[in-house]
């Protein structure tokens, strides 16, 4: 497929480093029901995010209810900003097969539950804008003296035995570990998100 993310590449993927994921997680409190739903990829096309709040109002979520999250990796497929890549058409119907009963599912396996919530703290991430003595911008250096968010929200779902059903976080870092143009720059992965989600 085409992949998004960086544009010195002039060829589509040439295999998989790490399988992509998406995921879906329900919340209902009695009174209305909420909805996340997490890519491995660098943006949603608009007609997707259209597709995705029909399927949550079917299930009973209101459109406004629901939080698509697509975490930014520059080795995913490129579904565009509004409509899909026209070489990507294959994977949009892939994408919609796989991702069209990830909502109906989270509905039927609602349980009820305890949520924990904490925050802790990543010093990985840089600020990349370095600004050079006459005030202007060096592009991808770092620079220590602008401020980044280290901050590591993490939101832990427990059934009533209090076993982990679900653990969701999120970190403010750009997901470009590698570069687009070495040999794994060409192959589909999830960058660091997949790694931490993995270790979490």
């Amino acid at each position: 497929v085409v992949m998004r993310g960086f544009g010195a590449r002039k060829r589509p993927s040439e295999g998989i480093l790490r399988p992509i994921q998406a995921q879906c997680v329900v919340f209902d409190n009695g009174h209305t029901r909420v909805a996340l739903m997490a890519f491995d990829l660098c943006a949603v096309s608009y007609s997707q995010l259209i597709r995705l709040r029909g399927l949550a109002e079917a299930s009973g979520i209101p459109p406004q209810h629901l939080m698509v999250n697509a975490s930014h990796s520059h080795y995913g497929p490129h579904l565009g900003s509004t409509q899909p890549h026209p070489q990507n058409l294959d994977y949009e119907a892939l994408f919609t097969a796989r991702t069209e009963p990830l909502l109906a599912a989270a509905v039927a396996d609602l349980q009820p539950a305890v949520l924990d919530y904490a925050v802790g703290s990543c010093s990985m991430g840089i600020n990349r804008r370095r600004v050079n003595p006459d005030g202007t911008c060096s592009s991808m250096r770092p620079e220590p003296r602008k401020p980044i968010d280290p901050e590591v929200p993490v939101l832990r779902v427990r059934d009533a035995a209090g076993k982990v059903r679900a653990l969701l976080f999120g970190y403010a870092c750009h997901p470009t570990t590698l570069t687009g143009t070495t040999p794994t720059g060409f192959q589909i992965g999830t960058d660091y998100p997949g790694y931490a989600r993995d270790w979490l």
